[in-house]
């Protein structure tokens, strides 16, 4: 039999070792809330638990019918439900609904059908409709044997106090730039992209896994940075042309996805000229652009840096109260011209 196939995880080993230990004890919950930000590694450790629940194995054998079923995607007893896209207009729903969560009670009601445990994963349990949190509520209180709920959510306040308290709950932290740095050179980064990576991702190891593996979303990202960037170093006219470059001609709105893509790489270049400003260089996100944060820094004193950051603010929230993202936008770009 080959060697078990330790859980792939960047950090987070408090959260591991606890869940490991609950499998050699035998002292599994019928249901956990893991809780952090997107990207920290959250899914994947619940990934990997369900893999070593089904296997039986605290680190999998990948030999066993149900290893090889979970890897292949096609586990019957393994269930994943997750905010999904409205049929019709192809745009994300806005939560999960009550049909879901009971269509999802009725696959769990049944026994399991490779006769180990049933395990489903609900990613975004502070997106669940009033209706679909109380169907959940009922599946909670009633937990059937080796059936495991764990529910995924940004922060434990998101998620409804009844459901939060039947559940085991685990907060997730920021991983150290140090683990993601060592954990990309394993994944065969040279030292710079292993550096500026880790550095970016601000202690979410699965977002420098993305940019990893995905370069052209790192080049996406890259762009967004430019964009900014040559807002302030430009005139007004420079700054409304280069928001200009998100929207094309006659369009005047973004996306939902790629406006908190803006305004999220906005916000942590501001963060940043602010910690160099306040001589705090080395913690800045985006270094693979030092140099023209530095320069930045420069021209923008600690007050005039803040309230960029209230201004960006103010735009997102004028967004959230119908007004054009263009426009929101380029008073934005006004903002950062004044004195």
């Amino acid at each position: 039999m080959n060697e078990g196939q330790a859980w792939p995880i960047v950090g987070h080993e408090n959260a591991v070792n606890f869940l490991k230990e609950s499998i050699r004890r035998g002292k599994v919950a019928h249901a956990y809330l893991f809780a952090g930000s997107s990207g920290i590694g959250k899914s994947i450790v619940a990934e990997s638990f369900a893999k070593s629940l089904f296997c039986g194995n605290i680190d999998p054998c990948r030999e066993c019918i149900h290893c090889r079923y979970f890897v292949k995607g096609i586990h019957p007893d393994f269930y994943r439900l997750e905010l999904g896209k409205d049929e019709e207009t192809g745009k994300e729903k806005k939560n999960i609904g009550v049909g879901e969560i009971r269509e999802l009670r009725e696959r769990l009601s049944e026994g399991a059908l490779l006769g180990s445990y049933k395990v489903a994963i609900l990613d975004g349990a502070e997106m669940l409709s009033e209706g679909a949190a109380n169907a959940l509520l009922k599946v909670l209180e009633e937990p059937r044997p080796k059936t495991v709920f764990i529910l995924l959510a940004s922060d434990v306040k998101s998620v409804l106090p009844t459901i939060a308290s039947r559940t085991q709950i685990m907060r997730f932290l920021p991983v150290r730039r140090l683990e993601i740095y060592k954990y990309l050179l394993g994944l065969g980064s040279e030292r710079k992209e292993a550096e500026d990576l880790a550095a970016l991702s601000g202690g979410l190891a699965g977002k420098a896994i993305m940019f990893k593996k995905n370069p052209e979303l790192f080049d996406e990202y890259k762009d967004r940075v430019n964009s900014f960037l040559a807002i302030l170093e430009s005139d007004l006219n420079g700054g409304f042309k280069e928001i200009g470059r998100f929207f094309g001609e006659k369009k005047n709105t973004l996306d939902r996805a790629g406006r908190n893509k803006i305004f999220s790489a906005w916000h942590s270049l501001l963060r940043d000229i602010l910690l160099i400003k306040g001589g705090m260089g080395g913690h800045i996100e985006n270094v693979f652009v030092f140099d023209r944060l530095s320069r930045a820094a420069v021209k923008f004193d600690i007050t005039k840096s803040a309230k960029l950051i209230e201004s960006l603010l103010s735009a997102r929230a004028s967004i959230d109260a119908n007004v054009r993202d263009r426009l929101a936008l380029e008073n934005f770009a006004v903002s950062a011209k004044m004195g």
